[in-house]
């Protein structure tokens, strides 16, 4: 019986690794919300060449995060 209970927790591992990224490349899809100012410039960047335009929800997004982060940097440089 220990046995069959084990089985499906091995699966779980197995599974597991295959969701992982490779080492050396950035997660797909990171929430904006744990992106440092950087990766907020690029997808901006990435994001504008793309659509051509910041209009669409996700760039406003972005621009309010990286606000967000340049009055933080601002208060604690004073």
């Amino acid at each position: 019986m220990a046995e069959e209970k084990k089985a499906p927790e091995a699966k779980q591992e197995q599974a597991a690794p295959d969701a992982k990224t490779p080492q050396g490349q950035a997660k797909k899809n990171k929430k904006i919300s744990q992106m440092t100012l950087k990766e907020i410039d690029e997808k901006l960047t990435s994001v504008k060449d793309k659509m051509g335009r910041l209009d669409s929800r996700y760039a406003k997004e972005l621009l309010g995060k990286k606000d967000e982060l340049g009055r933080a940097v601002a208060k604690s440089g004073q």
